[in-house]
């Protein structure tokens, strides 16, 4: 069964390493066109996602790209990790408590270190309209030996730990009761398969757009508060 889908829109991706990034976005299911391409002497790698084109655009080769130069060095600059991976948390903690998020501070770390950027270690304190707070401990400053991610949920009496996506503990009624899989899944792969089956027999989107645009809306508010010293409103 062959598929025909037309782009209807065309994302600019700004990144470090082109090869790099090229086989990262391969191994998370995205089709990439086997050569590269230049513009204005700007490495260009273009891939699809669906009736999307991305373009990944080698930071380090648009210093003489023209108009692109300017704009894709304050997009990276700009939004960092926090665009790039604390809104998969942000959007982690919505889907966990079942609302949106409608406020939220955040505090970078102050350092006298002129190779360390303030920006990638951050701690954000996020509130969500049914009630629940969260809070995300982003920190780039840590040992490379401890598990990179984890995850506490505290309510209903009961407390849940997932550790790394790989090992999980429930403690509730004085209880512990742990559970460990073969091997890390952050569900990526299923993810996948969800879009591709949706692409092929139709249906709607795996994700309500409200849901993308709500944990958009509330990455951009991280940054404003990390600019303005702020809690701000989502």
């Amino acid at each position: 069964m062959s598929v025909n889908i037309v782009c209807i829109e065309r994302v600019i991706v700004a990144v470090r390493a082109l090869t790099e990034s090229r086989e990262n976005w391969r191994r998370a299911g995205f089709g990439i066109a086997p050569d590269e391409f230049q513009h204005n002497g700007m490495r260009i790698a273009r891939l699809a996602a669906g009736a999307v084109e991305i373009d990944l655009c080698e930071l380090e080769a648009a210093e003489d790209a023209g108009f692109l130069a300017a704009p894709l060095r304050e997009a990276h600059e700009s939004g960092g990790r926090i665009i790039g991976e604390v809104c998969h948390f942000i959007d982690l903690m919505q889907f966990l408590t079942g609302a949106v998020t409608t406020r939220v501070y955040a505090e970078a770390i102050a350092s006298r270190d002129h190779d360390v950027v303030d920006e990638d270690s951050v701690v954000i304190t996020l509130r969500f309209a049914d009630g629940s707070n969260g809070s995300i401990a982003y920190l780039a400053e840590g040992d490379k030996a401890m598990s990179k991610e984890r995850v506490e949920i505290f309510g209903g009496g009961k407390t849940f730990v997932l550790e790394d996506f790989r090992r999980a503990t429930l403690h509730s009624d004085g209880k512990e009761k742990r559970l460990r899989l073969r091997s890390q899944d952050k569900g990526q792969a299923n993810e996948v398969r969800e879009v591709c089956r949706v692409v092929l027999e139709g249906g709607p989107a795996p994700i309500a757009l409200e849901d993308l645009a709500a944990t958009t809306r509330a990455t951009f508010r991280v940054l404003e508060s990390l600019r303005t010293g702020l809690p701000v409103e989502v």
